[in-house]
């Protein structure tokens, strides 16, 4: 079959003299389309040439005679291997040679890939005649023992919709480990044909692209022959993946700027021109790759430059744009799945065998931290993996401070108490309360039973919001709701974990001043269908929180009432609010132990002084597949003091006046081996490090808040101020709250 290189169908629209001072990229427009830039260059350029194997990465233009004296090619060097005339350089040939790699130097143009070794190889001579009588085999082989990864073909078949010769592919499996082979689709405005192929093109074939051209509005171009529905087959119908669509990609191919012969410059149209724009994206894959101790394969390559292709056309792969526009800055980033390593080697096919990593990761801040970035100083300059194995650093690693639960501790406490209904029965046998809130966010249903010794209590919904309730609805006051109120008062993101869940309390009186008790609860969004509870090891997507507390009470009389309670936390995924998982996790089960003391008094018929202060010991087990090696024991704090006035304007309403030092990690540390780069026999390099999780400030929230519960009007407001550290004497926080219940 006849071959003719895409040159007869492309446009030569003009030629400039020698341009010594012209600017680069102003004058090439295309290659901002694609996403290069200058500032993409700058920063590949010290990673590329600092890099030995990165900067060996070489092109072959098989096509026309390049000129390789031209001021932008004169790093490129001539093999040929074809008997033929090979003294006047090709238009054609300089044009896509340019467009590929021109050099960085502040003149003429500039090619996508100006850090790569160019190699022309002529298949036509100084006539215009096609001289690789054998398909191309010899120049294929030159490429490949000159260790060029990239080879760019912008030729083909002159039959329409024709993109390779006879017996070609046959000829191109040879190459599937060594060189990403790019051709242009041609230049005959159709759908692309069949092509007869024996083998398995979407495996054997897997490093092939084939290039269409589009516009500069993206559009594909009136003469650039399209992906179609053809097939790289033996038969005419094939799977997706050995359809021609499979393979194609475009880039634009309408007024390419790039060097002509002697020293000169002109716009040219066709696939032929955009084809080398993939190529030159090739070798940057590769280079870049190498630089961080990655080889890819040429099929690797091939599919991150479709897979981070821009979708054109109709979505996902079409019959027009293949995979879509070529996008550089992209398939230089991350493509497909994110790995966080912990152990072992990474492959350049997604993780290694030998590798212990995880892609869930998931690591948020808590309040109980306070302020302080400890976790950035740890993975800031991590090395992740995409699903090529290679290596991007996590740079300028920050996370925002914990957003304050100030407010949603506020408005639940108020909702509870103006929203909140109780109805007391009373007889014989003993006192039974039932009581509910019907706020849509705080909401609960609870009840409570009371006779001579004992009480029990139980609720379902915001259990938070239940406890920390103030006022005349709050009128379940024992031992063990008491027990609730001191743990949920302060507890930041723990005490919001409870928000859905249930609840249950008992009072056991062993002496008329000495009362034990109880209390359980559970936190989750998964309480009704069984996947939350605590015992189930495999528990789906529900993490789940329960708190166990035990106390006694000591009745001294008017000196007031002592107590003393002993609590374990258990916490699924999460350490004292701060969420872990997957690479990230500081534990799967965190578990905190508790001692607190209490101190209770009514200083006169109307008012009462309540104080608490809480001591937490926080351990984690479980920990596997993450960076973090060890987590020290956590030593954290939290503290309250409230005077409670009831019934002073009138005879239904409660003011309070509030204290608290909320909870706050006075103690702990974590440490962890982070990835900081690759060998290129896929062993990772880790970096140990440390850093403290105490918050460092030491926090202080002031409430104010009064309330009516009269009958079926309930009225009342709450104002809190928040100081995020106690030295800097400021309110760096204020939260007001006002509410209003009429039940009718």
């Amino acid at each position: 079959m006849k071959a003719m290189r895409a040159l007869t169908l492309s446009l030569l629209v003009s030629v400039s003299a020698p341009a010594a001072f012209a600017q680069e990229y102003s004058s090439q427009p295309y290659l901002a389309q694609i996403g290069v830039t200058s500032g993409l260059h700058a920063t590949l350029s010290p990673v590329i040439t600092n890099s030995a194997a990165a900067s060996n990465v070489g092109i072959a233009i098989l096509d026309g005679l390049a000129d390789v004296k031209h001021v932008d090619l004169n790093r490129a060097t001539v093999s040929g291997v074809y008997a033929g005339r090979f003294l006047k350089p090709s238009t054609h040939g300089t044009h896509v040679m340019g467009a590929a790699g021109a050099a960085l130097n502040g003149t003429g143009v500039v090619g996508v890939n100006p850090f790569a070794k160019l190699y022309s190889i002529p298949v036509f001579d100084d006539r215009g005649a096609w001289v690789a009588t054998d398909n191309g085999k010899l120049a294929l082989d030159r490429a490949n023992s000159l260790g060029a990864k990239v080879v760019n073909m912008s030729y083909g078949p002159t039959a329409r919709g024709d993109v390779f010769l006879s017996g070609e592919l046959n000829l191109f499996d040879d190459y599937l480990n060594s060189m990403v082979l790019v051709r242009a689709a041609g230049n005959t405005g159709v759908n692309a044909l069949n092509e007869t192929y024996a083998g398995d093109a979407s495996v054997s074939l897997a490093n092939l692209l084939i290039v269409g051209s589009v516009n500069a509005s993206n559009q594909i171009s009136t003469f650039s022959n399209r992906a179609g529905t053809g097939c790289i087959a033996a038969t005419t119908t094939c799977a997706a993946d050995d359809k021609i669509s499979n393979f194609f990609i475009v880039a634009r191919g309408e007024t390419v700027y790039s060097d002509l012969p002697n020293n000169s410059y002109g716009n040219m149209s066709g696939t032929s021109m955009a084809a080398p724009q993939v190529s030159g994206a090739a070798a940057l894959v590769f280079q870049n790759a190498l630089a961080g101790n990655t080889l890819l394969t040429p099929a690797q390559v091939a599919s991150i430059l479709k897979s981070s292709a821009t979708d054109l056309g109709a979505q996902g792969v079409d019959s027009v744009y293949g995979w879509g526009l070529l996008n550089v800055p992209k398939a230089l980033g991350p493509v497909g799945t994110i790995t966080v390593a912990t152990t072992g080697t990474v492959g350049t096919n997604s993780v290694g065998t030998n590798s212990t990593s995880t892609s869930n990761a998931t690591l948020r801040t808590a309040s109980s931290m306070g302020r302080r970035g400890a976790f950035g100083n740890v993975l800031n300059g991590m090395v992740v993996f995409d699903s090529f194995g290679r290596g991007f650093a996590m740079n300028d690693v920050s996370f925002d401070t914990p957003q304050s639960t100030l407010a949603d501790d506020a408005v639940s406490s108020l909702s509870a108490s103006l929203l909140g209904e109780t109805e007391v029965q009373e007889n014989e046998a003993g006192r039974l309360a039932l009581s509910q809130s019907g706020d849509a966010v705080s909401g609960y249903n609870a009840f409570s039973f009371a006779t001579d010794g004992y009480s029990v209590s139980s609720g379902m919904g915001n259990a938070q919001a239940y406890f920390t309730q103030s006022g005349p609805a709050a009128v379940d006051e024992t031992a063990s709701r008491r027990l609730g109120t001191q743990f949920f008062t302060g507890a930041g993101e723990v005490g919001q974990s409870f928000a859905t869940g249930f609840f249950s309390g008992a009072d056991i009186a062993v002496s008329p001043g000495i009362t034990f008790s109880a209390l359980y609860a559970h936190g989750s969004d998964q309480v009704f269908d069984g996947q939350s509870d605590w015992t189930d090891a495999n528990a789906e997507d529900a993490s789940a929180n329960d708190l166990v507390t035990f106390g006694s009470a000591f009745n001294m009389g008017e000196a007031g009432t002592l107590g003393v309670s002993f609590g374990l936390l258990r916490e699924e995924n999460a350490m004292l609010g701060i969420e872990s998982d997957g690479a990230f996790s500081l534990g799967d089960v965190g578990y905190t132990q508790m001692v607190g003391l209490s101190y209770s008094r009514p200083l006169s018929g109307k008012f009462a002084l309540d104080a608490f202060a809480q001591l937490g010991l926080t351990g984690t087990s479980g920990t596997s597949d993450t960076i973090f090696e060890s987590v020290s024991d956590v030593w954290s704090t939290k503290m309250g003091l409230s005077l409670t006035g009831t019934g002073l304007l009138q005879k239904h309403d409660a003011m309070q006046l509030s204290l608290v030092s909320p909870w706050r990690i006075v103690e702990g540390e974590v440490e962890a081996q982070v990835a900081v780069g690759r060998e290129l026999d896929g062993t990772v390099n880790y970096e140990t490090r440390s850093a403290s999780l105490a918050g460092g400030d030491m926090p202080l929230d002031l409430g104010l808040s009064y309330t009516v519960n009269n009958g079926d009007v309930s009225y009342g407001g709450s104002v809190w101020l928040r100081d995020s550290d106690v030295e800097t004497v400021s309110v760096d926080e204020a939260v007001a709250a006002a509410g209003l219940s009429w039940r009718f």
